[in-house]
């Protein structure tokens, strides 16, 4: 369960682009792939490759490298692309607020027109 949450939460960095996921090459792979034939740990930040029944793949592996930010610089990024987060959101409801308020109007004149006759 543990193991899952540690590779949702490399997966999640990632995606988020705070982590930077590499492809290791052809020789790497094969050294990798010695490695787990004899039982022997992966080194620190390589991971196997996942097959989409959940079972890891012994033969391709990628590594996980680290953004070359301070704690103090890597939480300001954080904290930018939220924001960034926040103004999209803000957009989105500004405009369905705008064409509910154009789409009530319209309606209001439609059924104004209709009693006229």
């Amino acid at each position: 369960m543990a193991k899952n949450l540690k590779n949702e939460l490399i997966d999640l960095k990632v995606e988020s682009k705070i982590l930077n996921k590499i492809s290791c090459s052809p020789e790497k792979n094969k050294e990798y792939e010695e490695l787990v034939k004899n039982g022997m740990p992966l080194p620190k930040d390589v991971y196997p490759y996942m097959y989409d029944d959940g079972e890891p793949s012994s033969k391709c592996f990628y590594e996980i490298t680290g953004p070359e930010l301070t704690q103090e610089e890597l939480m300001e990024y954080i904290a930018l692309k939220q924001l960034r987060m926040v103004n999209t959101i803000k957009k989105c409801a500004l405009y369905f607020t705008i064409t509910s308020i154009i789409a009530s109007i319209i309606g209001v004149i439609s059924a104004i027109s209709f009693l006229a006759k």
